[in-house]
């Protein structure tokens, strides 16, 4: 806390609980990823059976995250709260995720138990849809406008530190952990969460004061861009990752890889700190402007001039985590109190159907340059620029 001075403009311990639920959501991925293709192939499924499971479940998440967003936001009308629904999705995926092992663990290489692991597959990826956009839409209430970013850096921090593992995750859960143990862990861990932000829920929140011109726009093309703008996202932030991966490997070796993109991945969280920071002083749409520029360009001379790979990842790490960070408050602040659910349902819609199209178009990004992938990363940042710009300009309602 002492990076961030206390102040009534936030409700800290109401921030750190969500961020909690943030860092679990994100180790629960983690969990999956790694033992997915150990499950498949323990029920006799192939392996490319995994990526066409996150295909769908992407594909699935298009519209049940702004659909799940969009009811939390009624709940908020009618009952004054989004925590029922992150109540009742904590639950239900703390639930479903300890019963993928169970199926393994009691099944067998039939016809029957492949499809019901199917079955609780795409069921828990669904669960996890039920109260990701609704836990990120109680940021609007927890900070003012101007604040938000300060707030959500804490968020970033604690998902992005978790996050930063995934490279070395695989070999370090599969050597030291049965299915069952490591599921049941990640449940608890979930349910831990979930019960750590209930306990930090005050009857009736704070509302912070918010510009009425939101409530007399039409949301619709905000709406639109807002999903726009996490299909880019999301296609530059796999572009981005390819790149640094294949160029690393190249400059580094293979056997670096791994370690290297964990300092990454450090390093993009903790920046978060300062990046909230810049943004509060500066302006939010001012740094997630600038950040989306520099991001391409630094992308961009990757791909052109490969030995000034480092040089370039000094420009490229810090802009894309004040991406990471100052995406949600532009949001937030973009659409009304009363659409906020919608608006980060939206996003993360958008964001998951990068994901899906990128798994159908590019399988394998082995046949892909690092030359042509930062091309195509420029390109996302660039339109994800305009696309903000646009949202954020009075002419565009």
């Amino acid at each position: 806390m002492f990076f961030f001075p206390t102040r009534s403009q936030i409700l800290w311990r109401q921030v750190w609980g969500l961020a909690s639920v943030q860092g679990a959501i994100t180790l629960a991925w983690i969990i999956y990823g790694a033992y997915l293709p150990k499950l498949l192939l323990e029920l006799g499924l192939p392996l490319s059976m995994g990526l066409k499971l996150l295909v769908i479940e992407s594909a699935l998440a298009v519209l049940m995250e702004p659909v799940m967003g969009g009811l939390s936001d009624r709940s908020y009308k009618w009952v004054g709260s989004r925590f029922p629904f992150v109540a009742i999705g904590i639950v239900l995926s703390s639930a479903l995720f300890i019963l993928i092992p169970v199926v393994v663990i009691f099944g067998s290489p039939t016809e029957v138990f492949q499809w019901l692991l199917t079955g609780v597959l795409v069921l828990w990826s669904l669960a996890m849809t039920i109260f990701r956009s609704p836990a990120i839409a109680m940021l609007g209430k927890y900070a003012t406008p101007k604040e938000l970013p300060l707030a959500v850096s804490v968020v970033t921090l604690v998902g992005g530190f978790t996050a930063a593992f995934r490279p070395i995750a695989n070999s370090f859960l599969l050597n030291n952990f049965p299915p069952m143990a490591i599921f049941a862990l990640g449940s608890f861990i979930l349910l831990g969460a979930g019960a750590t932000l209930r306990s930090v829920q005050m009857p009736d929140v704070p509302s912070f004061p918010e510009n009425a011109e939101l409530h007399r726009r039409s949301p619709l093309i905000p709406l639109m861009l807002i999903s726009i703008t996490g299909t880019v996202v999301g296609g530059g932030t796999r572009f981005l990752m390819d790149v640094l991966g294949k160029l690393i490997k190249l400059q580094a070796g293979a056997e670096n890889v791994s370690l290297i993109m964990v300092g990454v991945g450090i390093a993009l969280a903790l920046l978060a700190l300062p990046a909230g920071k810049i943004a509060t002083k500066y302006g939010n749409q001012l740094v997630l402007l600038l950040s989306l520029g520099v991001t391409g360009v630094g992308l961009l001379l990757m791909g052109l001039v490969p030995n000034l790979l480092w040089f370039a990842a000094l420009l490229v790490i810090p802009a894309f985590s004040a991406i990471v960070n100052s995406v949600i408050p532009w949001i937030l602040n973009l659409v009304p109190s009363d659409k906020s659910g919608l608006g980060i349902g939206s996003y993360f819609g958008g964001f998951s159907a990068a994901m899906a199209i990128f798994g159908l178009v590019f399988p394998d990004t082995g046949g892909i340059s690092p030359l042509m992938s930062s091309f195509y990363g420029t390109i996302a940042f660039g339109l994800a620029a305009i696309s903000v710009k646009i949202a954020t300009s009075d002419s565009s309602f």
